[in-house]
């Protein structure tokens, strides 16, 4: 590896490097009509640089010519006639991606009509998108420039304000160093600052990486999947199948490339036999994917302390101590959960078993190898932060880096974001729409093993990378321009290794699902002028459901609140959810009859779990339901199965990047939630046959800006019916989160008793309001009894 060259370091600045760069200072000024003195640190930095790339400077006019293209970069100042030819772009069905983006960005930039020609005419657009090319002349750069300088426009949260003197300093300081290195031109530049010989100066930023700095884009594994065979679940057993996957998931973080992803396909049985054995395990190779790693937490920016402090304030069962919050569990990132049925689901109403469910997760692993800036190629950076975990960011401290924001703060990369950037940028790499459009949601039909470890290839590698495929019958040895890597792995007969068993003893898991309950029951809060088939209670249902008789619920059927998923339902971190959860989870399980039913309807949503720091860093997608497919094991439910709820194409579309078809963007939107089926055991017969997956509408509240249901997050009547439908008359059925009160409405259809706990009043109104609006369309008697 080449040692950079950082320019502080260079000893011989010279008559000459001084003498020159008074001069450029000179001609700069001049070009923008300013007054201001070079500070002694920048003028050290310019002497070095301009000593070291000697002879290679661009002549006047040039350097005059290159200005004004940098403050239009560095200001944005053509955002807005970019976007106009985008936006009409669009109108004529044309997309474009980062690259092409960031191409035509420069050329409005640089004013430069014929290369804007060119691309227009390579790109085959409409004559209206010709007159789109309006990029502001040098005379309204220079004015946009004087305004800043007078009066700066910074859109940073944490920018401070009554600073304009220093903004205007560092405006000046921005713009000068980046004129020095582009003015030197670009590779005289990168050879100063890398300390290579011009002739050994690569083309580009990611071959300098993979030739100079090979153990940090290593892509010797850029990809591993495995397939879990149906035939296995007739002749094995759910635990010799756990150990294996365990195993391969566990080798897999080893052997993967970093920031690389591993998918494991999950074939269902014909009939959807053994279904909530297979939904099990996923839930588990999710959690273990996730948390079978284990570190101290020692930077700075993690809290431990704090974080312990918080959940002990919220788990009072919890002492100093018992959860060894300074160590971390970690592994993989839970990306998706892709869901295959048997044929398409677009008919609401519509039903149909799973094929197969296809597990996504990505590699960080936290890399201290300093890296060059991938804008001017210097070593001279600093350790930024941890914008993901595992996810290293550095920041460019070289005064003189071209990619210093307009108020001069250093251009911020990880290893990362180069690799993203490198995958956009790579021809090869671009993914075909119809790929795109057949892989948009998580939820599909009729897809074949060859169609996922296609598309796992495609949507999730570069080209050139190694894939590591096993038990994927037909995988061939190319698969476009990946080499595969072909394997098979069976399940022992009996194994010895106890690896997810053990794992529920991870100190991980000891702050939240190893704690005795600490809840002592509050006075019942019954609402009155309820019906008489209805009980609702307010209050929290952890406290409520301690005092309903034991055994006495015939069926029960929730949507919890999401954790801090409204204002109404927030917690310091995902442990004190959780623990809630599993305080709920068991007193239903108290309360149900042997034999009861559960259906309990959850979302894997992304928020902070604000168990590492109290930043961004926090941040992602929690599956929620794997969390709590172990929390009812633990509580004592079978898992019989999980019904995936299609809702269709959801509002907002997150993950979907309309316009960029490179690898690693490509996460389908999350259009599915899962309702899992759970029983108390104890009573066998009478079993009931759920659906596999579901297409249901989600409740449509929305009119003109307006809440016209009135609870913020409510479910639709369909998945209560579910169970309401198969239960008897005269039934009772628990909703422990009651909400609107959409299970309590539809038991009454079904002619059952409903019991509901809510613990916000205003939602107790609510829901009261629509019972009694229905039963007022009801051959009912004024006292609320059935005739």
């Amino acid at each position: 590896m080449p040692k950079a060259h950082n320019a502080s370091g260079v000893e011989t600045t010279g008559t000459k490097g001084a003498s020159e760069i008074d001069e450029l200072r000179v001609q700069f000024l001049d070009a923008i009509g300013v007054e201001w003195e070079l500070p002694s640190d920048l003028r050290k930095e310019a002497e070095s640089f301009i000593t070291g790339v000697s002879g290679s400077l661009k002549d006047r006019a040039a350097r005059r010519r290159a200005l004004f293209p940098i403050i239009a970069r560095k200001f944005k100042l053509n955002r807005n006639a970019i976007q106009n030819l985008w936006d009409e772009a669009a109108r004529h069905r044309h997309f474009f991606g980062p690259v092409a983006k960031a191409s035509v960005t420069a050329m409005f930039d640089e004013n430069d009509y014929a290369e804007f020609q060119k691309w227009f005419e390579e790109n085959g657009l409409p004559c209206s998108l010709h007159q789109t090319f309006e990029p502001l002349s040098e005379t309204a750069i220079l004015t946009a420039l004087h305004e800043q300088l007078v009066d700066a426009t910074v859109n940073r949260s944490d920018a401070r304000k009554g600073v304009q003197d220093e903004r205007r300093e560092a405006i000046l300081r921005s713009l000068f160093g980046t004129w020095l290195y582009e003015i030197a031109g670009i590779k005289n530049a990168r050879a100063y600052f890398t300390g290579l010989p011009k002739e050994r100066v690569p083309d580009s930023y990611f071959k300098l990486l993979s030739r100079d700095y090979t153990q940090v884009l290593d892509r010797r594994c850029g990809g591993i999947v495995m397939r879990v065979p149906k035939a296995w679940w007739g002749k094995h057993t759910k635990r010799a199948i756990g150990e294996v996957v365990a195993t391969v998931v566990s080798e897999a973080y080893t052997d993967l490339s970093n920031h690389s992803y591993c998918g494991i396909l999950f074939e269902f049985p014909d009939g959807n036999v053994n279904s909530g054995d297979i939904w099990e395990l996923i839930g588990d190779i999710t959690l273990f994917s996730e948390r079978h790693r284990s570190t101290e937490l020692r930077a700075g920016f993690f809290r431990p302390l704090e974080i312990e402090a918080q959940t002990i304030d919220h788990i009072r069962a919890l002492e100093q101590g018992e959860g060894t919050f300074g160590q971390y569990n970690f592994g993989f990132s839970f990306k998706d959960c892709i869901v295959n049925c048997e044929r398409e689901l677009d008919v609401d109403g519509a039903n149909a078993n799973v094929e197969s469910v296809f597990l996504l997760l990505e590699k960080h692993e936290a890399d201290e190898t300093k890296i060059p800036c991938p804008a001017c190629w210097s070593l001279d950076i600093r350790g930024n932060s941890y914008p993901i975990f595992g996810v290293r960011s550095w920041e460019c401290q070289n005064p003189l880096c071209p990619e210093r924001s307009a108020f001069d703060r250093g251009n911020r990369f990880s290893a990362m974001s180069i690799l993203r950037s490198e995958a956009a940028s790579d021809e090869r790499a671009l993914i075909d729409e119809d790929s795109l459009r057949n892989w948009k949601l998580d939820v599909v039909a009729s897809r074949t093993n060859k169609d996922f470890l296609e598309m796992f290839v495609r949507h999730f590698s570069l080209p050139n990378d190694v894939v590591r495929c096993i038990n994927l019958e037909g995988a061939k040895e190319r698969i476009y321009g990946r080499r595969a890597e072909i394997y098979d792995r069976e399940p022992a007969l009996r194994p010895k290794a106890t690896t997810l068993t053990s794992f529920e003893q991870c100190s991980f898991f000891a702050r939240y699902l190893n704690v005795a309950s600490d809840y002592r029951p509050a006075p019942l809060n019954r609402v009155k002028g309820t019906p008489r088939w209805l009980k609702l209670f307010q209050g929290s249902c952890i406290s409520v459901l301690q005092q309903i008789e034991e055994e006495s619920i015939d069926g029960a059927v929730t949507s919890p609140p999401y954790y801090n998923a409204r204002d109404y339902s927030m917690w310091a971190n995902l442990y004190t959810y959780l623990y809630d959860m599993k305080m709920a989870a068991e007193g239903v399980f108290r309360v149900l009859k042997p034999g009861g039913y559960y259906l309990f309807n959850i979302f894997d949503y992304f928020d902070n779990d604000n168990i590492l720091a109290f930043s961004a860093l926090g941040k992602r997608r929690l599956p929620l339901g794997a969390y709590m497919i172990q929390i009812f094991r633990r509580s004592g439910f079978k898992i019989e199965g999980n019904i995936a709820w299609h809702k269709g194409e959801i509002e907002g579309k997150r993950n979907y990047n309309q316009g960029n078809r490179a690898p690693f963007f490509q996460l389908p939107l999350n259009s599915w939630e899962h309702v899992l089926v759970l029983r108390k055991p104890g009573v066998e017969s009478n079993g009931i046959n759920f659906p596999s997956a579901i297409y249901r509408r989600p409740v449509f509240k929305w009119v003109n800006g307006e809440n016209r249901h009135g609870h913020s997050a409510p479910f639709p009547q369909c998945i209560p019916d579910l169970l309401c439908r198969n239960l008897d008359p005269g039934s009772t059925i628990l909703d422990p989160f009651g909400g609107s009160l959409t299970t309590a409405l539809a038991a009454r259809r079904c002619g059952q008793n409903a019991v509901a706990v809510e613990l916000h009043e205003s939602y107790c109104q609510l829901g009261l309001r629509r019972i009694l609006e229905e039963e007022n369309m009801l051959p009912l008697f004024r006292d609320g009894s059935a005739p």
